[in-house]
């Protein structure tokens, strides 16, 4: 969206010279700027940036979470994940666990930062909220900050460490005591 309204922005600023000039190039400007909009549209679809990439491979996995597909969430973690002192496979059996007690609805997730020092890495800081239902009461909206480091794997990425952040009013200060 804001390659198209940088366009609409740069064709308006076209049509108001053309109003007041009326040559041939101002014509081939308006024009031109006709034909480039399908071009752009197209780059903005087929070329994805990593901090893009990321974000969604975050989104992703919220949507694995939110429906209970610990298989998928597995598939996205590299042989070498560590979250809280867990390995990947026990982190897997813990979230299956978690899952299997705990309903996780509707996450939301913001305020990404995004941080690819090296081409294949990458640090996502993000907030998440979601509401969680067990057999005890329900809990809403529960907030909570979250470090992910991935690693580019081929063409796809994987997440390689999870760490849970302070964040105001969040349970989850220690992923740990959550998975034990």
């Amino acid at each position: 969206m804001p390659l198209a309204a940088a366009w609409l922005a740069a064709q308006f600023l076209i049509l108001v010279i053309r109003s007041r000039v009326r040559s041939p190039t101002t014509a081939r400007l308006v024009w031109a700027g006709f034909v480039a909009l399908p071009i752009l549209l197209a780059l903005n679809h087929f070329v994805v940036t990593p901090r893009e990439a990321l974000i969604q491979f975050c989104h992703n996995l919220a949507v694995l979470v939110d429906e209970g597909r610990v298989d998928a969430i597995a598939q996205r973690l590299a042989d070498d994940f560590e979250a809280s002192g867990y390995d990947r496979d026990a982190f897997v059996a813990r979230i299956e666990d978690r899952l299997n007690r705990f309903r996780v609805d509707d996450p939301t997730l913001r305020g990404f930062e995004v941080t690819t020092s090296e081409p294949n890495i990458g640090i996502v800081v993000f907030d998440a909220s979601c509401s969680i239902r067990s057999p005890e009461p329900f809990i809403d909206r529960v907030l909570s900050r979250w470090r992910l480091t991935c690693r580019r794997v081929d063409r796809d990425w994987r997440a390689v460490h999870l760490e849970a952040l302070p964040a105001p009013f969040s349970p989850f200060r220690d992923l740990r005591r959550w998975l034990e």
